[in-house]
C-alpha cells in the first residue's frame, strides 16, 4: 500500500496514531487515547464586513451587545479565546470610539488580543518593508483603539497564514517579529468557516430560513469531520497529541451558533486552554519553513505524504444549485 493510501487508512480508522521515525518506517497504532486540548482563536476583529448583516453592522451598540453575549457564553463554557485585529475589518460607519467599545468587551472578557496587520494583505504579494510597515500600523491601530497595549504577550498572525514565499522573506519576517517582541500565533486546526459564513449571511439577508438551516447543518458536519482529521493528523506527525490552536473567524455564523461550534470540539474529547498555555508546549519552538498550518509544515519537513482536510463544498451539496453557483462577490453585493 502506498504512503498516501496508508495514511488515509490510518486516519479513517480513528485510533490514536504515533509516528515512529523517518518517512520509510511504518506507523504504529496505540490503543491509548491521548489527552486533547485546543486554544480557540478568532481572526478578523472588529467584524468581517461581508459576514454580518449590514443593518447589524450599522448599529454598533447592537453589534457590541451581540459580542458580549457570545463572550459570556464562552466564559460559561470555560473557553478562553484570543482575537486578532485588523483595521481593514472596521465597519465603514464606525468611528474609533465604536471600535474601542468592542475591543474593550473582548479585553474585559479576558481575551488575548493580537495584531493581524492593517490592510490584511498577503505578504507573498508585498515587499518585506511594506509588510513590516503594515504590521507596525496594525499595532498602532490596535493600541489606539483599545486605549492601551494589550495585556501580556504580543501576538501576531499573518493574513492567509503566509509567512514568506522564500527562505529570505521568511527569515526577514521572523527577525522583524523577534526584534519587536512578537510571538507568532500558529494554527494547527484551520477551519474554512468563512466559506459557509458568506453563504449563511446571504441567506439571512434574503430571509431564506431553509437556506440558513442547510448551511448550518453542513457547517457543523464539516466542523466535526475537520476537527477529527486534525486531531488524528497531529498524532501521526508529532507522535502525540500536542495542544492545538484552532482558527475561526469573527462572523455571524460562529456567533449565532457558538454553543454548537464548541460542542463539536467537546465531542472529540477536547478541553479548552488559552493560547498562551498552548504555546508552552515545546513543539511550538519548531517553526516550520512552509506557510500555512504548522501541522502541514511539520508534515512536509518529515517527508510524510499529505492527506487533505475535508473540503467545505462537500458539506454544501444540499443547497440549491443557485447557491452553489452564486459567486461570493455577488453575495457580498447583495449585502450593500
Amino acid at each position: 500500500m502506498g504512503g498516501v493510501a496508508r495514511l488515509g487508512v490510518l486516519l479513517a480508522v480513528g485510533s490514536v496514531l504515533a509516528w515512529t521515525g523517518s518517512a520509510a518506517e511504518p506507523f504504529k497504532l496505540s490503543a491509548a487515547r491521548a489527552k486533547r486540548s485546543v486554544a480557540i482563536t478568532f481572526d478578523d476583529l472588529p467584524a468581517a464586513n461581508s459576514s454580518f448583516r449590514r443593518d447589524l453592522l450599522n448599529d454598533p451598540k447592537v453589534f457590541i451587545r451581540q459580542n458580549e453575549k457570545v463572550l459570556r457564553e464562552l466564559r460559561r463554557m470555560k473557553v478562553p479565546v484570543a482575537g486578532f485585529v485588523s483595521s481593514s475589518f472596521k465597519p465603514s460607519s464606525w468611528d474609533m470610539q465604536d471600535v474601542h467599545a468592542l475591543l474593550e468587551v473582548w479585553d474585559k472578557a479576558g481575551a488575548a488580543l493580537g495584531n493581524h496587520t492593517t490592510s490584511h494583505r498577503d505578504y507573498h504579494e508585498m515587499t518585506p518593508a511594506a509588510y513590516f510597515a503594515d504590521i507596525l500600523s496594525g499595532q498602532q491601530f490596535l493600541e489606539s483603539a483599545l486605549g492601551k497595549p494589550p495585556v501580556g504577550q504580543k501576538y501576531f498572525r499573518a493574513p492567509y497564514l503566509h509567512r514568506g514565499a522564500s527562505q529570505s522573506t521568511r527569515e526577514q519576517l521572523e527577525q522583524y517579529l523577534n526584534e519587536h517582541s512578537y510571538r507568532i500565533a500558529p494554527v494547527t486546526i484551520d477551519l474554512q468557516d468563512w466559506v459557509f459564513a458568506e453563504i449563511y449571511i446571504w441567506a439571512d439577508a434574503n430571509n431564506d430560513q431553509v437556506g440558513k438551516e442547510a448551511v448550518v447543518k453542513g457547517y457543523l458536519e464539516y466542523l466535526e469531520a475537520s476537527i477529527k482529521h486534525y486531531a488524528l493528523l497531529s498524532a501521526v506527525v508529532t507522535g502525540r497529541q500536542t495542544p492545538h490552536v484552532a482558527l475561526l473567524h469573527a462572523n455571524a455564523l460562529n456567533y449565532d451558533h457558538i454553543k454548537e461550534v464548541i460542542e463539536r470540539f467537546r465531542r472529540q474529547d477536547f478541553e479548552f486552554i488559552s493560547l498562551e498555555a498552548a504555546l508552552l508546549d515545546p513543539v511550538y519552538q519548531q517553526m516550520p519553513s512552509a506557510s500555512g498550518t504548522w501541522i502541514r509544515g511539520w508534515q512536509q519537513q518529515q517527508g510524510l505524504p499529505w492527506v487533505a482536510a475535508p473540503a467545505p463544498n462537500r458539506y454544501l451539496a444540499s443547497l440549491s444549485t443557485d447557491y452553489q453557483k452564486r459567486p461570493l462577490e455577488q453575495g457580498r453585493a447583495a449585502l450593500q
